[in-house]
């Protein structure tokens, strides 16, 4: 981030919401919710590149924030599969739409379709977690600002991407359990924000103690 950072505070000035939530049947739950939100002072983060001659920000890797106001709307749905006493599965879905002062329908960083999948099976009574999550992330603009060329910027879409993450626990003790974890099963080198990459797929092990 780049220094002398002017931080607001971000309010949510008003927040209407409703939706239904119940059950299809014994195995499957539906939520269905719709939300309106009017924000004062939503955070922005736009990369800048700085031509100063110096080496301070040589690799172009600084971010600055910025802040736009205006009208957040979202559409969420979720079904939750009860396929066994130990197998779930479910399903989520967020579509946002955008009415802003400065980027209107297209503020900087915000996508407006994501989605999420989670598998969850449980053994040798909730001991052994296996939990599986995929996600989805829609196209995402963003805006590069050239600080030192007569405040030009440049506007990039970055593209969606899907991920997948896996993890495995057991419990080998009250306050004691081991587990494995994969992250980017995809193994894709998408970017989180602009010209910054994931890492590919990764493995962690460790372990959690409970006091």
């Amino acid at each position: 981030m780049l220094p002398q950072l002017n931080l607001l505070t971000t309010e949510n000035k008003q927040h209407l919401y409703g939706g239904l939530r119940g059950d299809i049947s014994e195995f499957l739950k539906y939520d269905i919710s719709a939300h309106q939100r009017e924000v004062d002072n939503l955070q922005l983060f736009q990369k800048s590149i700085l031509n100063d001659g110096s080496n301070a920000f040589a690799f172009n890797n600084a971010f600055e924030d910025i802040y736009d106001s205006g009208t957040v709307q979202t559409l969420t749905g979720m079904l939750r599969f009860l396929l066994t006493e130990t197998v779930t599965f479910s399903l989520r879905g967020d579509y946002n739409q955008y009415d802003m002062d400065k980027f209107k329908e297209d503020p900087i960083g915000k996508p407006k379709l994501t989605g999420e999948a989670d598998l969850i099976v449980k053994a040798l009574k909730d001991r052994l977690i296996l939990s599986a999550t995929g996600f989805y992330m829609g196209e995402r603009p963003d805006e590069l600002s050239y600080v030192n060329s007569l405040g030009s910027s440049v506007l990039k879409t970055r593209p969606s991407f899907v991920d997948a993450n896996l993890k495995v626990s057991y419990q080998t003790h009250q306050n004691l359990s081991l587990y494995l974890q994969v992250l980017n099963l995809v193994g894709e080198n998408y970017e989180d924000f602009v010209d910054y990459q994931v890492f590919s797929r990764q493995y962690r092990a460790g372990f959690f103690f409970k006091f």
